[in-house]
């Protein structure tokens, strides 16, 4: 029998590669975001401009912290 919590979670990680072309580490990142209850991600993969609710945020090189 297949069911419990690691197959639904094998299986949404699944439905973010396919429905949103995700690579698998994209679809890791993706997943960690909504369980820690964050939309933001810093990156310069476009890839994660496919999700509606993720906000990616570019660093801009002349910004000196």
């Amino acid at each position: 029998m297949r069911g419990g919590v690691e197959y639904q979670k094998r299986s949404e990680f699944k439905l973010r590669i396919y429905r949103f072309g995700l690579k698998p580490s994209d679809a890791i990142h993706v997943a960690t975001m909504k369980k820690a209850g964050t939309a933001e991600i810093v990156s310069e993969d476009r890839d994660f401009d496919r999700i509606d609710w993720v906000k990616r945020v570019w660093i801009d090189k002349d910004i000196r912290i």
